[in-house]
């Protein structure tokens, strides 16, 4: 159920998190040009949507959205930039395990889409980015903890609210002490988890 409100409510503060959000936060206050079509909101569990088709899309548009999307920025960038001082046989083997079943992933086909679109220099590049403190490489580790206070604190409430809300019919309540039960869960560090992303690149040609 959509419910109009004055101002949506910001992600909860944690007490690791706060150098993450003055470092890489975005100013929300720019100045940009746009129709009042495509700044028509609803608002749903303290949460800002856009007004088009609402409900067919789960993730928020407001402030604190874009703020993760920095964080996130940023993290991938350190994950590209990332040696691999180790082996890499942590994820070389889970990453061999969790692919090859996987059919819906379009990651692959989009270098192609690039070329076809006229894109040179083409390259494509995956990368696994830890969630948690538990790798060895400190510099895993650090990329772990920056994706770990993105999710926690951001991610999980973004990824699961809507879903939890719209198809499951939970009140904001009862899936928020969910959220609570998962964040200290992933903040135990028990659990090794990782997300596979994929990287494509290409540089437009001059005209």
């Amino acid at each position: 159920m959509y419910q109009e409100e004055q101002e949506p409510r910001g992600p909860e503060a944690e007490t690791d998190s706060e150098s993450v959000y003055s470092e890489y936060a975005s100013d929300a206050s720019e100045t940009t040009n746009a129709t009042s079509s495509i700044l028509s909101y609803q608002y749903e569990n303290g949460r800002r949507y856009h007004a088009y088709r609402a409900g067919q899309y789960l993730l928020p548009n407001d402030e604190a959205e874009q703020e993760r999307l920095d964080i996130i920025h940023h993290i991938f960038t350190l994950a590209l930039k990332e040696a691999g001082t180790g082996t890499g046989l942590w994820w070389l083997i889970g990453f061999g395990r969790l692919s090859a079943p996987l059919k819906f992933d379009i990651a692959p086909e989009i270098p192609g889409m690039l070329r076809e679109a006229g894109f040179e220099h083409v390259e494509f590049t995956q990368k696994v980015v830890p969630m948690g403190t538990w790798p060895n490489d400190p510099k895993r580790k650090e990329i772990g903890r920056l994706f770990r206070v993105q999710f926690v604190e951001m991610a999980l409430e973004v990824y699961s609210l809507a879903l939890f809300s719209r198809a499951g019919g939970w009140s904001n309540e009862e899936a928020q002490a969910l959220f609570t039960n998962v964040r200290e869960e992933l903040k135990s560090n028990q659990i090794h988890l990782y997300t596979c992303c994929s990287f494509a690149t290409g540089k437009q040609p001059k005209e």
